[in-house]
């Protein structure tokens, strides 16, 4: 049988969203079923005359018996510490979720479980649900999303399923109706998998009656942009 991109990502999907929540009689099997970054240029001093008045500076200090080398401090020291992201803890995403959602919204579920932290908000035209985990820790490696990206890009990424490609990861996306029964048949939603290259994973669905709260283009902004995992 031949398996496709969006059965994998399904798959991967299902396995990473396999304890959450859902409210059953808005969302119904949607959130089981879809849940699926120069070098610096530095300027050169050229020109005969800038060149030749160097050397001849040199040369004046040697001849001085002066040491040109000796007040020269040598390249600084590179200080900066690269930074390291860690999961947010459930109130924190649960705060992030809040500061995107145009308009009010309450908690209604939080969870965390060794690698994985999901929170649910209650929003004025739906469900928005957050997922933040950490693959290496999960599957045992990092998720390395382009192979699933590949084909879509190569279809003309205008399918179902679409890929947006970053410096620090791939953003795979869905959107539209469940592929079950649900109590409302006007359920839609829109959802979102932002695999970083290091490893950690947030995954966003809005579910809605009608028309999901948040677009699918939205939701791939927010995951993509957002300051999801803080520096620990």
């Amino acid at each position: 049988m031949t398996t496709t991109t969006e059965d994998r990502f399904a798959t991967l999907a299902r396995s990473a969203m396999a304890d959450v929540h859902a409210d059953e009689a808005l969302l119904g099997s949607v959130l089981r079923t879809a849940r699926r970054r120069s070098h610096r240029r530095r300027a050169a001093y050229a020109g005969g005359g800038l060149a030749l008045a160097a050397a001849l500076g040199a040369t004046m200090a040697v001849a001085g018996g002066a040491d040109p080398a000796a007040d020269d401090p040598g390249p600084a020291a590179d200080t900066t510490a690269p930074v390291t992201l860690r999961l947010p803890t459930p109130e924190e995403l649960d705060q992030r979720l809040a500061v995107v959602l145009e308009g009010g919204s309450t908690t209604r579920h939080g969870t965390q479980t060794p690698g994985r932290v999901e929170v649910e908000r209650g929003y004025d035209r739906g469900i928005v649900a957050a997922l933040a985990y950490d693959s290496t820790e999960v599957y045992g490696a990092a998720v390395d999303a382009a192979e699933m990206c590949e084909p879509v890009l190569a279809g003309g990424n205008d399918g179902p399923t679409r890929c947006t490609v970053t410096d620090d990861g791939w953003a795979i996306s869905m959107a539209g109706k469940p592929d079950a029964l649900v109590p409302d048949p006007r359920t839609r939603f829109a959802r979102v998998t932002y695999f970083r290259r290091d490893g950690l994973v947030i995954d966003l669905t809005a579910t809605g009656s009608g028309a999901p709260p948040l677009s699918r283009d939205r939701l791939v902004d927010l995951a993509t942009t957002g300051d999801w995992f803080p520096a620990s």
